[in-house]
């Protein structure tokens, strides 16, 4: 009677614990489908108007502006990805885009300047994308 009972109750804290396990990685995450399209649908609204409003733009302030809408549904993906499936490969992924998308802007709005004020301005972008890029690998280091 003794074994049987320590049995049940060794059997029960192990499904217990197993149960636990096997929603901890799913708790943290908001799998609604619909809300993750929505905030897509939104970005890809945004970001069309935002290239419609770079139509009438020439030269490299179109080209500023093209880069800046990318940046911004970039930053809305970004969001999504955090709300819908916060993993950290999702992070990765979603942050690595904003920091390329940032650094894109960049290197656009520096091909206006030329000579030493064009190189600083391109090795100040490339720094702050490199700084970028280290922060999204230091996230992943520690919560992977």
């Amino acid at each position: 009677m003794k074994t049987t009972l320590k049995t049940t109750i060794l059997a029960t804290l192990f499904a217990t614990s197993m149960g636990v396990y096997a929603a901890a990685p799913t708790a943290a995450l908001n799998h609604d489908p619909a809300t993750y399209r929505n905030v897509t649908a939104k970005a890809a609204a945004d970001y069309k108007l935002a290239t419609n409003a770079c139509k009438d733009m020439s030269g490299n302030g179109k080209t500023v502006c093209m880069e800046e809408a990318k940046a911004t549904r970039a930053r809305t993906e970004a969001d999504a990805v955090a709300q819908y499936n916060n993993t950290t490969a999702g992070r990765t992924k979603a942050r690595n885009a904003v920091a390329d998308a940032d650094f894109a802007v960049a290197k656009a709005k520096c091909a206006d300047a030329t000579g030493a004020e064009k190189d600083s301005c391109l090795a100040n972008a490339t720094a702050v994308h490199t700084a970028a890029i280290a922060d999204v690998k230091a996230d992943r280091a520690v919560a992977g």
